[in-house]
């Protein structure tokens, strides 16, 4: 994490200095993520997993005075499952139920086209874009290491979202933000199985 944070600081201290860089500054916040299993089969069982709450933060800077904002940043994603005890006596299940997390760290990458509306004190606005998530760690429950040991080390993805600025009120500018991340390509993929993760984020930030 400390080498995360060095790096957004690096990331904001350089684009500061080039001259195709315009507003710049840093977010943070929570990360709601989830995943859709697939299965190839006779009979498919697809499911949905329960969903777990991580952070996020990252540096972004708008290109020159076009509507482009580039975005680096650390996400914790993954999933969590509720599962049904079982016993010798029991194998229907006890009634007992344990819960399951399995957490994925990502160093994201975006690019987003952003639509606003400038008012004197909030400017709402609108984004799109692709993104980018490179895996850089993971904390997985026991059992699901077949899994997650061939989880794709690079997946793309949409970015969608709305937020709003924020300024004269403190003596920075600030934002909030709410955006929905689905990735196209599979975390993992098999001859039985594909995986596909999706997120929702609410995050906070400053303009620098």
């Amino acid at each position: 994490m400390r080498i995360i944070i060095i790096l957004l600081f690096v990331f904001l201290i350089n684009v500061s200095r080039a001259q195709l860089i315009n507003n710049y500054g840093l977010k943070i916040g929570i990360t709601n993520s989830f995943e859709k299993w697939n299965y190839k089969s006779e009979f498919p069982n697809d499911f949905e997993t329960g969903t777990k709450t991580g952070l996020n933060v990252s540096a972004f800077a708008q290109i020159s005075d076009l509507p482009l904002f580039a975005e680096i940043g650390y996400n914790q994603k993954g999933m969590h499952q509720r599962l049904e005890k079982t016993s010798v006596s029991d194998p229907e299940g006890t009634g007992e139920f344990i819960n399951l997390y399995n957490r994925v760290d990502y160093l994201d990458f975006s690019l987003t086209a952003r639509m606003s509306y400038a008012m004197p004190v909030v400017t709402p606005y609108l984004f799109a874009g692709p993104g980018m998530s490179v895996l850089i760690g993971k904390d997985i429950s026991p059992g699901y290491d077949v899994i997650y040991n061939d989880y794709e080390n690079v997946v793309y993805g949409l970015k969608l979202g709305i937020g709003s600025e924020i300024r004269n009120v403190l003596p920075v500018t600030f934002l909030v933000e709410a955006r929905y991340n689905y990735d196209l390509s599979n975390s993992f993929k098999s001859e039985l199985l594909k995986i596909n993760n999706s997120s929702y984020e609410l995050k906070v930030g400053i303009v620098l």
